[in-house]
């Protein structure tokens, strides 16, 4: 049986293809050495502040007082929105 040679444009497509799968991988292990898993981000945050506050608000993040321990101070986070959380509490409660 005589078997088609694949075109020349077809074997161009397939290493662009490859390049981006590639390039892709890439990108995605720089960014997880160049953002380490942190409370600094946002969703970190995110999580802390739903996590501290006794009444499950996230724009508000709670910590501890370093000057008297018995004591808590909170801060409120105002780069977000209340229905931030909306979705992760909703899944939190149907679960």
């Amino acid at each position: 049986m005589n078997a088609e040679r694949p075109v020349a444009a077809s074997q161009r497509l397939q290493q662009a293809g490859w390049f981006s799968v590639i390039l892709v991988l890439l990108v995605s292990l720089y960014a997880c050495f160049a953002q380490p898993p942190a409370v600094a981000t946002d969703v970190g945050t995110y999580l802390l502040a739903n996590t501290t506050n006794p009444s499950r608000n996230p724009t508000i993040l709670s910590s501890v007082d370093p000057q008297d321990l018995n004591l808590n101070r909170h801060q409120e986070l105002t780069w977000w929105p209340e229905s931030y959380g909306a979705i992760p509490e909703f899944v939190e409660q149907s679960a």
